[in-house]
């Protein structure tokens, strides 16, 4: 049989691949040392020829670790509550509605809360034939606001908020009859409005929740009912005035521009302020057009001011 090709049977080349393994092993052993030696001992790199910079760190204090309050940019010439000013008057109020669904209201309020003197929250919803009042969930959920007799909050933001910010704000929560379930205005309303039972459980219903907060009232808007319900809500806006005005609370009204089927002079006559929706010319799903063109806007004003006095508008 023909020997193989490495066959060394006088180990030559043996020898010679020993000599390399060990000078091999020599020099990782060597190597390992230095890397060694280098990384235990500290080394002064030279400096880069660059401006000394000064560090601007500092510890930060326990007055520095509370949140700077947010810069205040008054409009107001006097110093009475929001409320008590006679509206459209030389002094000038600015009222603001705020929505919880939507993040970038909050983040509005933050940024503009000092210019704010009136605040309407969405926060409550009246759905139900017995004037049940409700709230809404984060996640979307109706739910009694007036529960076992105890009041269930509505908001973990706006009113600690405002406390932090110590704003003088005043804050009238807005009840409605949109669904925000089903995404539309009750219709069914109508039941609740012309139901006298109805209308005193949700009176309530309403003074308990106010009485749970600092909330300076009430705003009311109620849309999209059948006009047989018109006395039952001029009868609701009766009562809630003389219960809010019987606790030093304020209502606002929320009404459709230039819709014949509201008693503007009687709502002027039972509310603090009447909040004229001066919008919605065109809207989603009906002709192209603007939300409110300057002279639309301005035939609805002058058509509001013939019915009610100006100091009741905003």
């Amino acid at each position: 049989m023909a020997n193989s090709v490495f066959f060394d049977p006088h180990l030559k080349r043996w020898k010679w691949l020993r000599r390399l393994l060990d000078a091999a092993g020599i020099a990782i052993t060597l190597l390992i040392v230095l890397f060694l030696y280098t990384a235990t001992r500290s080394m002064q790199l030279p400096e880069l020829l660059l401006p000394q910079q000064k560090p601007r760190y500092h510890a930060i204090r326990e007055r520095e670790k509370r949140r700077p309050k947010l810069r205040r940019v008054s409009h107001r010439k006097t110093k009475a509550p929001p409320s008590q000013v006679v509206l459209n008057t030389q002094e000038g109020i600015r009222a603001a509605f705020y929505v919880a669904w939507d993040a970038a209201s909050f983040s509005s309020l933050r940024e503009y809360v000092h210019q704010i003197d009136l605040l309407y929250p969405e926060w409550l919803h009246v759905l139900t034939p017995d004037g049940r009042l409700q709230a809404v969930t984060a996640e979307n959920k109706l739910f009694d606001v007036i529960s076992g007799g105890k009041v269930r909050p509505v908001d973990d933001k706006v009113m600690s908020f405002l406390k932090a910010e110590q704003a003088d704000t005043e804050v009238f929560p807005l009840v409605n009859n949109f669904d925000p379930i089903a995404n539309d205005w009750t219709e069914s309303i109508g039941d609740f409005l012309n139901d006298a039972a109805a209308r005193a459980n949700f009176r309530r219903q309403t003074l308990a929740f106010l009485a749970s907060d600092r909330y300076k009232g009430l705003t009311l808007d109620l849309e999209g009912f059948p006009p047989t319900a018109q006395p039952g809500y001029k009868a609701l806006l009766a009562e809630l005035a003389q219960d809010l005005h019987a606790r030093g609370l304020k209502l606002y009204v929320n009404v459709p521009a230039n819709n014949d089927d509201f008693d503007y002079a009687f709502i002027a006559a039972h509310s603090d302020g009447v909040i004229l929706m001066d919008y919605d010319e065109h809207y989603p799903g009906g002709d192209i057009g603007p939300v409110a063109s300057q002279a639309w806007f301005t035939r609805n004003l002058e058509h509001a001011l013939k019915l009610m006095p100006r100091e009741k508008i905003i």
